[in-house]
């Protein structure tokens, strides 16, 4: 329920579905793991189950899950709720992901990601990495294409259209 997350998840989203196999794409999430089972985030339990729900649609939708969080995005104060029908428009194995989402699975799931967070030192969302470095770029989809683009030694075709920066003259 970031909404800075939530920005670069949108603006991340049409240049996974670009670059496709190109790229390795991981998403984890900043939140508190209790020790009991439980979790806290910043935003609140709503913030904590829409992470679980989008973990375990990750872990059976590896392909299509950023279709389900983009959706959700459109009316983020409705996550969690609003995963179901997410899920199912964009053709989601929803019994799998409910069975996570329910079960201990999706929590461990959560604990996991909370472990990934803590190990790069990440506590404020968004915190980006690009091929190990910290990303301090622009958070529009040309931003980020330009970026990932621009490490590949042969950029795949796929790259070959971004436009070239404006430049523009300041003076302060």
């Amino acid at each position: 329920q970031c909404p800075y997350g939530t920005q670069v998840e949108d603006a991340i989203y049409p240049v996974l579905q670009k670059l496709g196999n190109n790229i390795n794409f991981n998403l984890n999430y900043i939140a508190n793991d209790n020790g009991d089972g439980t979790f806290s985030a910043l935003h609140g339990q709503p913030e904590v189950l829409g992470n679980i729900v989008q973990l375990c649609a990750m872990e059976y939708n590896p392909e299509n899950y950023m279709s389900m969080i983009v959706c959700q995005n459109k009316d983020a104060k409705s996550i969690p709720d609003n995963w179901y029908q997410c899920a199912k428009e964009n053709n989601l194995n929803v019994e799998k992901i409910k069975t996570c989402y329910e079960g201990d699975e999706g929590k461990q799931l959560h604990s996991a990601s909370i472990k990934k967070t803590e190990e790069i030192g990440a506590s404020g969302s968004p915190t980006i990495y690009l091929n190990g470095q910290s990303y301090q770029g622009g958070r529009t989809t040309i931003d980020f294409m330009r970026s990932i683009c621009n490490i590949f030694s042969e950029a795949p075709t796929a790259c070959s259209d971004i436009p070239e920066p404006k430049e523009v003259i300041l003076t302060v």
